[in-house]
């Protein structure tokens, strides 16, 4: 006789397992889509930061909760908020200037990133390949900075990142084509 999986997560025992002392478990809690919105804002305050990564890259965490976690002191934690599509707009902006360049790429990758965010992330195009991969890849991302980002390669800087720019496989076409004619 087959066991049945259930589909959905109980939150009875969801609720349970939140409280596990063991942080792997609460990691699972903390990435799980049925956990209750409640639980997810306890568990995004844990003391360990694999739970609280796992509660900022959970796509039903709160924006309040979001925005706390956003100033979090692990930048895996921050980079995952980055990449959270409900991190409201002004994290999304103070992500943008992080140190880290790994949490600004994960902001650049954002499909609800603001026009603000990729403005900032736009210097990060010619030094930071994550960076510059996901803003080049996000099909939001402003045809002001690519236009800008085009102009610097045609002016003959950075041949390095030129070079870079179309050996990358996700590179989208359109940029490929506009770049590939420069010399």
């Amino acid at each position: 006789m087959a066991m049945e999986i259930p589909e959905k997560s109980s939150p009875v025992v969801l609720r349970q397992l939140a409280k596990d002392a063991d942080s792997l478990v609460r990691a699972g809690v903390a990435g799980d889509e049925d956990t209750p919105l409640e639980v997810l804002a306890e568990l995004a305050n844990d003391a360990f930061k694999g739970v609280r990564k796992e509660a900022a890259g959970n796509g039903n965490t709160p924006p309040e909760t979001l925005t706390r976690l956003a100033a979090d002191e692990d930048e895996n934690v921050r980079a995952r908020v980055g990449g959270n599509e409900n991190t409201p707009p002004e994290d999304l902006i103070k992500l943008a200037q992080d140190l880290f360049d790994d949490v600004r790429a994960s902001v650049a990758g954002n499909p609800k990133a603001p026009a603000e965010a990729f403005k900032l992330l736009a210097m990060d195009l010619l030094y930071w390949e994550d960076v510059r991969r996901n803003l080049l890849a996000n099909p939001n991302i402003p045809p002001k900075v690519v236009d800008q980002f085009v102009d610097d390669l045609r002016n003959g800087y950075a041949d390095e990142v030129r070079k870079d720019v179309l050996e990358d496989p996700k590179t989208p076409e359109a940029i490929r084509a506009r770049v590939q004619p420069l010399r």
